[in-house]
């Protein structure tokens, strides 16, 4: 059981670097996004333009952490009399 437990962890650790991980590309990805972003505004106000609103849309809300999945388990009782007159019928 020991081993189990063990490979369990190491499993979990390793979702949990890369999630990390892709939390930190996402964040790069819109530190990226703001820096060009503000170089086209400030591009755009010195020669006297704007930029089309649709490029300044707010980035979507950030996806929620995964979460582990529960299961339940439903288990149903048939007494005697009730299985032995579903079946004979």
């Amino acid at each position: 059981m020991q081993p189990r437990l063990e490979q369990e962890m190491k499993e979990r650790q390793e979702l949990g670097a890369q999630l990390e991980a892709e939390r930190a590309e996402r964040q790069a990805q819109a530190q990226r996004l703001m820096d060009i972003t503000d170089f086209l505004q400030g591009l755009g106000q010195r020669m006297g333009l704007s930029l089309p609103p649709g490029l300044l849309v707010p980035p979507p809300p950030p996806r929620p952490a995964a979460t582990p999945m529960s299961m339940k388990n439903f288990y149903f009782c048939l007494c005697f009399t009730c299985m032995a007159s579903t079946f004979l019928d």
